[in-house]
């Protein structure tokens, strides 16, 4: 499948980067989602009117996304405790939807949320696992008292991560000296607080 059109996948609003990452998820792991999204194939020719629709398709699917895994029920139909969404998406939302969201092969996997704030190592570690096996992760990064934005791993050359920044629709690169030191140095936050990773 060829990349993305990455500049096309802006975060709506300050609140849904989480929902962005999980709208990038399913679209690089479910081809009928992917086509739904593209309203096409990523393979025909897009006019500046084609990537407008798929811009606002974007924008409409994130929104979307935000009030479900922040409703009453998870993505399997199963109850969970809703979220304000003003306060964003909670890491176990994430790590639901991730479990529910095919990977590269049309299979899922269970995810958990695992704390790297006070083990960025073991943390950064996890996520090289993740794109091992071929699957995306999450990242909640932050200032040094809260994490503020959600990032989605894309891929990986060698140790160095690909990061999806949905706030600027731009990947990015991240390796384990700026993870580990408090470098990350996407959107403005440095920090890593949280990650999403297979379990």
């Amino acid at each position: 499948m060829p990349d993305p059109p990455w500049g096309l996948f802006v975060q709506p609003d300050a609140r849904s980067c989480g929902a962005a990452s999980m709208v990038v998820a399913r679209f690089l792991g479910d081809p009928a989602y992917r086509s739904q999204l593209e309203g096409g194939s990523l393979t025909s020719p897009r006019t500046v009117a084609g990537d407008g629709a798929l811009h606002e398709r974007f924008r409409s699917e994130t929104l979307a996304m935000h009030q479900r895994i922040t409703g009453l029920a998870d993505t399997s139909g199963r109850a969970q405790i809703p979220w304000p969404r003003k306060f964003g998406t909670p890491p176990w939302a994430v790590a639901r939807q991730l479990s529910a969201t095919p990977g590269a092969d049309g299979t899922t996997t269970a995810y958990s949320w695992h704390l790297a704030r006070t083990s960025p190592s073991a943390g950064f570690e996890r996520l090289l696992d993740a794109t091992r096996a071929d699957r995306v992760a999450a990242i909640f990064i932050g200032s040094t008292w809260i994490p503020r934005h959600v990032v989605l791993v894309v891929g990986a050359t060698g140790a160095t991560l690909s990061v999806y920044d949905p706030a600027r629709g731009q990947v990015d690169s991240l390796d384990k000296v700026s993870f580990t030191g408090s470098h990350i140095g996407i959107a403005g936050w440095d920090v890593g607080w949280l990650v999403v990773t297979p379990d």
